[in-house]
């Protein structure tokens, strides 16, 4: 039943039905308050939407000690890298920095948000290691999120000096014809 219901939610907020999408989420919440699984993925939903307080409130994140060296092959990993994930997008840039050189992974997803992390800060050569190990990692190649990944990648080669990988990345990148705003985008990184 849960996939079924994440699916309908998936759908509500690719579709941005946001009052449907917030009030399954309510819902799935009661049942699975105590997974932090769940919360990471309601967190990413609520993000999604353009709904940060509900983002980040539902982390739970005083019920996680802030320690050195987090997996995120835990979930409370998970949790902390989540949060400075938000936090990075909502311009926390320094406290999503503080947090995420608490972190380690090799989920290439994960391993993407630090490394969205670290090219806020401008910390180009890890950002660089992090996109590196994300497009290494198993994210589909056809999926909007390797491209988002390959432009991050680029950016921070761009930022490590290194601009000709930095075109080279771009020049790579499987653009869409019926998505011209993406072609910008690449453009716009050097």
């Amino acid at each position: 039943a849960n996939v079924r219901n994440f699916d309908k939610i998936e759908n509500l907020v690719q579709t941005r039905q946001t009052a449907q999408a917030h009030a399954c989420i309510v819902k799935e919440l009661r049942k699975l308050s105590h997974d932090m699984n769940f919360q990471v993925q309601a967190s990413d939903w609520y993000r999604r939407l353009g709904l940060n307080k509900e983002s980040l409130k539902v982390l739970k994140l005083n019920e996680i000690s802030i320690r050195t060296n987090w997996s995120t092959q835990l979930p409370e990993g998970r949790v902390l890298t989540q949060a400075a994930f938000v936090l990075n997008q909502l311009g926390a840039s320094a406290f999503a920095l503080k947090i995420a050189n608490l972190l380690h992974t090799n989920d290439p997803l994960e391993v993407s948000k630090l490394g969205e992390i670290y090219l806020a800060n401008y910390e180009y050569s890890k950002a660089e290691i992090c996109f590196q190990k994300a497009l290494h990692g198993s994210v589909d190649k056809n999926s909007n999120k390797y491209n988002a990944i390959q432009i991050s990648f680029a950016d921070s080669l761009a930022g490590c000096g290194k601009y000709q990988d930095a075109i080279d990345v771009i020049e790579k990148i499987h653009v869409p014809t019926e998505n011209p705003l993406l072609q910008g985008v690449c453009y716009q990184v050097i």
